[in-house]
């Protein structure tokens, strides 16, 4: 079993490997096995990938995550922008929903995602 230490240090060792995130934005602690994350970053995509590789680090026990996203100024946009984009409707199959979250969060400005589409099937059981 690992240490805080030993696990805090293996934490930010798997952060540096993604080439995407920059270790000067996101700070590490460990208290009995419970990682804590904090910063900040620019895109929502950079936070979704800080806690996925948290994941994949053996003998966490919980991660804590309070990573806020702030954008540059070039990157916001205005309320109007933002509300004028929506994730509704219906999709046959679960993975779709969620590929559709993940190809928005990538996008400049966005701060968060709620999916409110639906998930329809069109396979109908005969019983």
């Amino acid at each position: 079993m690992k240490t805080d230490m030993q696990l805090q240090e293996s934490v930010m060792d798997e952060l540096q490997w993604d080439p995407f995130l920059a270790s000067s934005e996101i700070g590490v602690t460990v208290t009995d096995g419970i990682v804590t994350l904090y910063g900040s970053v620019d895109s929502l995509s950079k936070k979704i990938a800080a806690e996925k590789a948290v994941k994949k680090v053996a003998g966490v026990k919980a991660l804590a995550e309070d990573i806020k996203v702030s954008g540059g100024l070039s990157n916001r946009k205005t309320d109007t922008e933002i509300a004028a984009v929506k994730l509704e409707g219906e999709v046959e199959w679960d993975y779709q929903r969620t590929h559709v979250t993940e190809a928005i969060q990538h996008l400049n400005g966005v701060r968060s995602v709620i999916n409110l589409i639906r998930l329809a099937p069109k396979i109908n059981p005969k019983m």
